[in-house]
C-alpha cells in the first residue's frame, strides 16, 4: 500500500507477501539500500523484530514482519549487491542473520565510516542526518511499542528518519574515504569488528565483568567461564534474559566456592532454594565436569601487577602522540589505537614491524598509517618538542 502520511513521507507499507516478493526483486537490481530494523530486546534473550526499513533511491518501505513471512529478504542481505547500508550495524545485522539464517555481504556501517572521517568515535544518526544533510530533527519513540498495530503516524515518521537520509550519507561518506584513500582502513575496520559474533562478545565481556566484581582468584576461572557458557547456552534455549537464571554476583559466589554436591550449593546464602531446585543439579554437574576435564579457551583476562620499569612513561607519550596524530588525521583516537592495543604496545616495549602485527587489536592498516613512527617513538628516535611556529603546541620531531 503506498501511503502518504500527515509528514509528507511517501512510503509503502508491506504487509502482503506479493508486495514483499515484488520489492525484493526491485531491491535486488539497485547499487545500494538503506536499512534499518524496529525491535524489542526487554524480557528475552533474542530480540522480537517488529519492523523492518528500507530505502533505494526511489523510495521508502516498511515491512511487516507480524503480516509476511520475511524469508526472500534473505536473498538480498546474502548478495553482493546491493549494498546495504546501516547506521550502527551491530545489532540490525545479529538480528536479521539469525532471523533469516543467512549471511550479511556488503555491508556499510555509516558509524564506523564517519568516524574515520573526523566525526568523533561513535556519530550519532541525527549528527550525521545534520552535518551531512542540513537536516535537524528531534528523535522520540526509541522505548516505543512497536508491536502494536496500527502504527501511529508519529511511529512511522520515526522509523522513516532512520533510513530517509541514509543513501545520501552513504554516498557523501564513501566519496570522501576514497578521496582521502582510507576506503581500505574502513573495510578492514568493519571485517574485524564483525569477525565474532555479538554473542561470542557478550560471552567474554560477561567473563570479565563477573571475575572483575567478584574478585576471583585465578583458580577460580575455568568454574566461572563454564558456568558463563552454561548460563548463556540455556539462557538462548528458554529465550530469556540470563540474568533471570542467575544474576552475575551469583555467579561469582558459587565459582568461588565450587560447589561439588546439592548440601554445599545450598551453604551459599546467595543462592535460592528455588534456583537450585530449578538449576542445582545442572550447576553442580557443570562444576563436577570443570573438576573432571578441566576447559579450554577461557578467556584472558590482565592480572594486576607492578609496572614494568619505564611502562607509564611508554604509555603517556604514546597517548600524546595518539592525540596528535588523531587531530592531524581526524579520526578518533580510540579508533587510531584502541585502550587496550595501547596499554600493550607500551608494556611490552614492541620492537619491530612483526611484533607490532602480533599485537592484539594492531590490525594492517594501523601498521601502513602508525607503524613506523610507533617503532622510532619507542626506541627513543622520536621526540616530543614545543613548537614555538604556527600553532605554539607539542610537535614530535625524528632525532
Amino acid at each position: 500500500r503506498m501511503i502518504n502520511s500527515s509528514y509528507s513521507d511517501n512510503y509503502e507499507f508491506i504487509d502482503t507477501q506479493s508486495a514483499l516478493d515484488k520489492l525484493v526483486g526491485r531491491i535486488l537490481k539497485t547499487d545500494a539500500i538503506a536499512l534499518d530494523t524496529e525491535f524489542h530486546g526487554e524480557r528475552r534473550y533474542y530480540p522480537d523484530l517488529f519492523l523492518i526499513q528500507i530505502a533505494d533511491a526511489d523510495g521508502m518501505f516498511l515491512i511487516d514482519p507480524l503480516a509476511v513471512d520475511i524469508a526472500p529478504l534473505g536473498k538480498v542481505i546474502n548478495a553482493q549487491s546491493p549494498v546495504k547500508v546501516i547506521h550502527s550495524a551491530t545489532h540490525d545485522v545479529e538480528i536479521l542473520s539469525r532471523v533469516l539464517d543467512t549471511k550479511f555481504n556488503s555491508v556499510f556501517d555509516t558509524q564506523l565510516a564517519a568516524a574515520f572521517l573526523g566525526y568523533g568515535h561513535q556519530p550519532s544518526l541525527l549528527k550525521l542526518i545534520e552535518d551531512i544533510c542540513g537536516e535537524h530533527h528531534k528523535k522520540g519513540f526509541t522505548l516505543s511499542d512497536w508491536s502494536v498495530r496500527p502504527l501511529s503516524d508519529k511511529q512511522i515518521h520515526y522509523a522513516l528518519d532512520d533510513v530517509k537520509y541514509l543513501l545520501q550519507i552513504y554516498s557523501k561518506l564513501r566519496t570522501s574515504l576514497e578521496k582521502k584513500n582510507r576506503m581500505q582502513w574502513y573495510e578492514s575496520e568493519f571485517a574485524e569488528t564483525t569477525k565474532s559474533s555479538a554473542s561470542e562478545k557478550n560471552l567474554e565481556r560477561t567473563f570479565r565483568k563477573v571475575r572483575s566484581s567478584g574478585k576471583l582468584k585465578r583458580h577460580s576461572f575455568p568454574v566461572l567461564w563454564a558456568l558463563v557458557e552454561w548460563r548463556e547456552t540455556l539462557a538462548q534455549e528458554l529465550n530469556k534474559p540470563k540474568e533471570h537464571i542467575l544474576k552475575n554476583y551469583q555467579l561469582a559466589g558459587i565459582a568461588s566456592m565450587a560447589p561439588t554436591s546439592l548440601k554445599n550449593l545450598h551453604n551459599l546464602r546467595s543462592v535460592s532454594s528455588k534456583v537450585i531446585d530449578r538449576w542445582g543439579e545442572d550447576i553442580i554437574n557443570t562444576v563436577k565436569s570443570v573438576c573432571s576435564s578441566g576447559v579450554s579457551d577461557i578467556p584472558s583476562i590482565p592480572i594486576s601487577r607492578h609496572a614494568k620499569p619505564g611502562e607509564s612513561a611508554r604509555h603517556n607519550i604514546l597517548k600524546i602522540y595518539l592525540k596528535q596524530k588523531s587531530r592531524e588525521l581526524k579520526i578518533a583516537d580510540t579508533i587510531l589505537i584502541p585502550k587496550t592495543t595501547l596499554t600493550m604496545l607500551a608494556r611490552n616495549q614492541v620492537t619491530s614491524i612483526d611484533e607490532l602485527r602480533n599485537t592484539d587489536g594492531f590490525s594492517e592498516w594501523r601498521v601502513d598509517v602508525l607503524g613506523e613512527d610507533i617503532l622510532l617513538l619507542l626506541k627513543g628516535k622520536l621526540a616530543l618538542v614545543i613548537n614555538n611556529g604556527r600553532g605554539k603546541g607539542l610537535k614530535f620531531i625524528r632525532v
